[in-house]
């Protein structure tokens, strides 16, 4: 996705093990409960764009999924890098693991995030997490990003607690 301010998603977008994603000066609205997951060996790459809910919706965030026994290779491990850009209104904005409500899955934890040049997590209910990544040294580096207020509030899509918002 590239210089489209238009996107609207609905759903989960999924990188797959051997995609890559880039979104590039590109303005991402997702309704509520909608998010992207990165599968080990995935790659989304954020460069210079906002994700954000629509209309303000909160939406689940971005996760990126691992192994957690396996050291912090491309090929194991899904990596998801966000440079000069905003995530906001996110559940998560940026999750190395995997969850389901309250509900965390360190089975699948080890992803790598970066983030730099700028970037701006802001109204998230968490901006960036990792869950627990087994005995090998992580390699996310997380520099030069700011963190906004947080949302004060909480969603648990798994429940069914939404409610609807317009774009």
């Amino acid at each position: 996705w590239s210089h489209d301010d238009g996107i609207v998603v609905s759903g989960t977008v999924t990188v797959t093990g051997t995609g890559i994603l880039t979104i590039d000066h590109s303005t991402v609205s997702f309704l509520q409960c909608s998010g992207i997951k990165v599968m080990p060996g995935g790659k989304l790459n954020i460069n210079s764009s906002a994700l954000k809910g629509c209309d303000h919706a909160r939406w689940e965030g971005i996760t990126v999924l691992g192994n957690p026994h396996s050291p912090q290779i491309a090929v194991d491990q899904g990596i998801g890098s966000v440079s000069g850009s905003t995530i906001e209104d996110a559940d998560i904005g940026i999750l190395a693991g995997y969850h389901l409500g309250q509900t965390f899955d360190n089975s699948v934890a080890g992803g790598i995030i970066n983030t730099s040049n700028n970037t701006v997590m802001q109204n998230n209910s968490i901006d960036i997490m990792f869950l627990p990544y087994g005995q090998f040294r992580s390699s996310s580096v997380i520099e030069q990003t700011t963190f906004g207020p947080l949302y004060p509030g909480n969603q648990d899509c798994a429940a069914g607690q939404t409610e609807e918002t317009g774009c």
